[in-house]
């Protein structure tokens, strides 16, 4: 993802980089004739240091790393979102979501994304907005 070290400063980050592991509970449900599904995800993050620690070695060094402390940050703890899917054909689809998350310094984000799938014999386009 990162590289975190250079030539300069590596013993800084000894024992600051996290390791990242995560949870995930998926629901899916059926509705009706299988043409509307509805779903529930939800994502705990954990690290084995904090990764604000990362953030703050990174500042303190003398080669600034400040957009890479920014994105470090920005690293979730938990996520939420919850959707629907509707099939209208065998060809076509269209999915609903809403999603919260909680970055590890407080940050709330939310999104919410429409999408509309169209399948082909080997392969699918999908279009987000």
């Amino acid at each position: 993802m990162y590289d975190y070290s250079s030539q300069a400063g590596v013993s800084t980050l000894n024992g600051h980089i996290p390791q990242q592991g995560r949870t995930r509970v998926d629901v899916h449900q059926g509705l009706g004739d299988n043409t509307l599904d509805v779903y529930m995800t939800v994502d705990n993050h954990d690290y084995s240091v904090d990764p604000i620690d990362l953030a703050r070695a990174l500042l303190n060094r003398k080669v600034r790393r400040v957009v890479l402390a920014g994105k470090v940050g920005n690293l979730l703890d938990r996520s939420q979102t919850l959707g629907v899917n509707w099939s209208m054909s065998e060809d076509w689809s269209m999915d609903f979501s809403l999603n919260q998350s909680k970055t590890v310094v407080g940050q709330n984000q939310r999104q919410n994304s429409v999408s509309i799938t169209h399948m082909f014999r080997a392969w699918s386009a999908t279009l987000t907005f």
